[in-house]
């Protein structure tokens, strides 16, 4: 399995936690996979300064979907892909768990 795939459910984690986050307070989004969108849409309600790394996840959407489009992700890549969606679930995990 190609690393670019890591990179992609990384992105897939930290996308479906900043949309969880938002149905949890009940805000409509869009239909995208844009981690910057979302991280807009959430800094509405909370500060999203720490996160904004987790915006370069964006780029993984396209990169398993359509292979050859773009340069191989490398291990690097991918590392830091898990460190960012990882600061993701980290941070709405602590939030949702306030709003308790």
């Amino acid at each position: 399995m190609p690393i670019s795939f890591t990179a992609y459910h990384a992105l897939q984690c930290a996308e479906k936690y900043l949309k969880a986050f938002l149905v949890f307070h009940q805000i409509d989004f869009p239909y995208t996979h844009s981690i910057t969108r979302l991280l807009e849409i959430c800094a509405e309600i909370i500060n999203t300064d720490e996160l904004t790394g987790a915006e370069m996840l964006t780029s993984f959407a396209i990169t398993t979907r359509y292979p050859g489009e773009d340069e191989e992700v490398t291990k690097e890549e991918a590392l830091e892909a898990i460190r960012a969606a990882e600061l993701v679930k980290e941070k709405i995990t602590m939030l949702l768990k306030l709003t308790k």
